[in-house]
């Protein structure tokens, strides 16, 4: 029988698979397995590239043992291969080919569309500005989250009096605060020494360098002078927030030829950019220095913002002040369904920042359970319909999605919908996973149709592009991409009744791993495996069919949702994890691309816990006074902030929590009236 996405075989022809596509160090390794039963010795594998552009990229050689491989197919030496090459960016499609020795014909080992993100961009601050009589001294600190271990670089800009290229530093000054709070190593500060202009304002901005292909450079940010006394400086700023305004109230020192003050407003995080470049929100009188005040309306809940004065004729204006910072201040979302995180479309307010924290789903009221998706997500209505929004679809808005009727549970993959229904069939939406294009890709239907041959099942959950569905004898089906032996075994096809799974009583999922919880507590585990995902202690890239997760006992449920990481929610209300915890998300006060833990470790901290969901880089426990807590990546975990957070921190302002979920960026919970 030919391995999965081997394609059809003719008498004699290779058979293989290829595995995964992963990036590694700012490369793309391509790897699988291949083998020609005319010649066992090695096999030769060609490696295309077929979007966006058609390429051949490089042959290699069967090299690397597959004990997997050779236990399933009864054969011995080594099957393994793996290509690596220089990453770029985007979505992009990899293929790969069994050379065929003898009689037979070249194999289709398979094709694989990743998308590499753009990566992190690094990240710091400005720390102090001190001056002398002639100098200024300031202090700051850089670093990429991609190499947390070595200095960065940074380029330093004078943006007034003149806009001109100052020098390029690298971080040489030791940190111990800052390696202690973003858990680094090596020296991430930096100290420089600029001249002062006496009797004018000046600023300079601070450029970290990106550290290989996966992010770009970024501002760290800026710091301005201005000597106390010159014309145009400002005096005695107070600035009073609500959630929606701002109060100012000031003085400037006055010029003769400059009667009228300009208040400029910027997001917070733009203070760099060119100068009067912002929206002019009040034109002043200045007269002879008394105090000015204006009230900026219509802000935005729960955002950093920076405002600057300037001195103007109509015709020219002196410098621009340095910043002055405000947050508006936050209500905590009483909804029924709140939403955060960066792909939610219907999270409320139209602003960048709105779903760093929670803000009300528009027209998900009334539903009895809700799971993120891919920019949005699914919701279940008491009559038995389901509401659906987002990319998936794409909606931008919650709609009932026509043809479904008597759903009694639902699960979102990043590109499908699944359903059961109450007679117990399986439903399924979006990626059509039982056809391919003549691209090879597997196209979209946005019509609901029936996964054939499944039966008897009672509940459904999903991970990456895989979902798993539990049916009322206590065996689990899979169905959708086989990615990394996703579907349970080495499988023809889309759907799986795996084999050795009984007595089950939940699933969980992550990615491209499945999870089987037992009645009694224990755990399966199958599909990738290459950030430890699987938790079983393997060092394999893929296990090809479920093995017991040594050690674990006590398990009341898993996590579905997480990119590379999975939660256990213990009998006890105790929370453990394992996988990869780049981003702090597993919560154990550590983060960093070599935080990879194959085995489970308890999250410190947690108790008394009624539930747990993992997004992909974040993750959420539902507490026993029905509020959440969050760790991992500061964007996902809806606590007001896009820094990384690697200890259990509570989601601002949301409480009455009755059920919780994850997938991707997105985040949803659903709040009891009271």
């Amino acid at each position: 029988m030919a391995p999965s996405g081997a394609g059809a075989t003719t008498a004699g022809s290779p058979v293989g698979h290829l595995d995964s596509v992963t990036l590694v160090s700012g490369n793309l390794v391509v790897s699988g397995w291949s083998l020609d039963r005319d010649h066992l010795s090695s096999e030769s594998v060609d490696v295309y590239q077929t979007a966006p552009v058609r390429a051949f990229r490089g042959r290699v050689t069967t090299s690397i043992l597959r004990g997997d491989v050779n236990r399933a197919l009864h054969v011995t030496g080594s099957h393994g291969w793996s290509f690596a090459t220089p990453a770029t960016t985007g979505a992009q499609t990899w293929c790969a080919y069994g050379l065929n020795v003898g009689a037979g014909a070249n194999t289709n080992l398979g094709c694989l569309t990743v998308t590499v993100p753009a990566g992190h961009a690094p990240q710091g601050g400005v720390s102090s500005v001190t001056s002398t009589d002639t100098a200024l001294t300031i202090s700051g600190y850089a670093f990429d989250p991609d190499d947390r271990a070595h200095p960065e670089s940074v380029d330093v800009y004078e943006m007034t009096p003149v806009h001109r290229f100052v020098s390029r530093i690298s971080t040489m000054v030791d940190r111990p605060d800052i390696n202690s709070k973003y858990h680094l190593t090596g020296t991430h500060g930096f100290s420089v020494d600029e001249p002062e202009v006496v009797g004018s304002l000046v600023r300079y901005c601070f450029y970290a360098l990106n550290v290989g292909v996966r992010g770009p450079n970024s501002q760290v940010g800026c710091a301005s002078w201005q000597s106390p006394g010159a014309p145009g400086a400002v005096t005695g700023m107070s600035i009073v927030p609500t959630a929606t305004s701002a109060a100012l109230t000031f003085s400037v020192v006055p010029a003769s030829q400059y009667p009228k003050a300009w208040i400029i407003r910027r997001p917070a995080e733009d203070e760099g950019s060119p100068l009067v470049v912002g929206t002019r929100v009040a034109d002043l009188a200045v007269g002879n220095g008394q105090t000015l005040t204006y009230t900026d309306p219509a802000l935005v809940p729960g955002v950093a913002y920076a405002y600057f004065v300037a001195l103007h004729n109509d015709t020219g204006n002196l410098d621009v002040s340095p910043a002055f910072p405000v947050t508006t201040t936050r209500a905590p979302c009483a909804a029924s369904v709140c939403s955060w995180g960066t792909g939610g479309l219907s999270a409320g307010p139209a602003s960048p920042h709105a779903s760093l924290i929670p803000v009300p789903t528009v027209g998900a009221d009334g539903v009895t359970k809700v799971v993120a998706g891919y920019g949005g997500g699914s919701a279940l209505k008491s009559d038995g319909t389901v509401l659906v929004w987002g990319n998936q679809m794409p909606l931008a808005t919650p709609s009932v999605l026509p043809g479904l009727s008597g759903i009694v549970d639902i699960a979102n993959a990043t590109s499908a919908g699944y359903a059961v229904k109450a007679d117990g069939t399986l439903w399924t939406w979006g990626t059509d996973y039982s056809k391919r294009d003549g691209t090879g890709n597997h196209p979209f239907d946005p019509t609901p149709r029936q996964v054939p041959g499944v039966t008897g099942i009672t509940s459904v959950v999903a991970g990456e592009a895989t979902a798993y569905a539990l049916a009322s004898d206590g065996t689990v089906w899979a169905t959708g991409s086989d990615t990394d032996y996703a579907l349970g075994g080495v499988v023809v096809g889309y759907v799986n009744h795996i084999r050795g799974l009984t007595g089950i009583a939940s699933l969980g999922a992550a990615g491209y791993t499945g999870f089987a919880v037992t009645s009694d507590g224990a755990v399966w585990a199958w599909g990738d495996n290459h950030a430890g995902t699987a938790g079983t202690g393997s060092a394999s890239d893929a296990l090809i069919a479920p093995v017991t997760i040594p050690g674990l006992t006590g398990v009341a449920s898993l996590s579905s949702g997480g990119a590379q990481h999975v939660l256990a929610l213990m009998a006890d209300g105790t929370v453990e994890g394992w996988g990869s915890g780049a981003e702090g998300e597993l919560g154990n006060g550590t983060s960093g691309s070599a935080d990879i833990f194959r085995s489970p470790i308890i999250i410190d901290g947690l108790t008394g816990v009624l539930a747990v969901a993992a997004g992909e880089l974040s993750s959420f426990a539902l507490m026993s006074d029905h509020t959440v807590s969050a760790w991992g990546i500061g964007s996902e975990l809806g606590i007001g902030s896009s820094q990384v957070t690697t200890i259990p921190t509570p989601v601002y302002g949301l409480t009455n929590v009755r059920q919780l979920s994850a997938h991707r960026e997105t985040v949803f919970a659903i709040r009891s009236s009271g």
